[in-house]
């Protein structure tokens, strides 16, 4: 996984620098357990990192690790679409 911070925008409080929405970014690469997976994984690896701050995940799709020859099962299709519906689309700004 990789973290990338950005120091534009820093602001302070107390003297610890605070992170801004655009300071932390996390690409889910080859994550165990998969937090795409099922949407209790994806709550717990999203939940995990937003303690620290961290509020931009990057994931791909299709995943990374499965096999190129092999499609993408219909189950996980269908696992990925209901976590974008019930944990994504309710964060989309309403200009986006």
């Amino acid at each position: 996984m990789l973290v990338q911070k950005e120091r534009k925008g820093q602001s302070h409080h107390q003297g610890k620098r605070i992170l801004s929405s655009r300071d932390s970014s996390l690409l889910a690469l080859r994550a165990e357990p998969n937090p795409l997976s099922s949407v209790e994984a994806f709550d717990e690896f999203v939940g995990s990192y937003a303690e620290v701050g961290i509020e931009e995940f990057i994931f791909y799709w299709p995943p990374v690790k499965r096999d190129h020859k092999e499609p993408i099962s219909s189950s996980q299709q269908a696992m990925f679409e209901r976590i974008a519906a019930e944990r994504l689309a309710p964060l989309r700004r309403p200009d986006a």
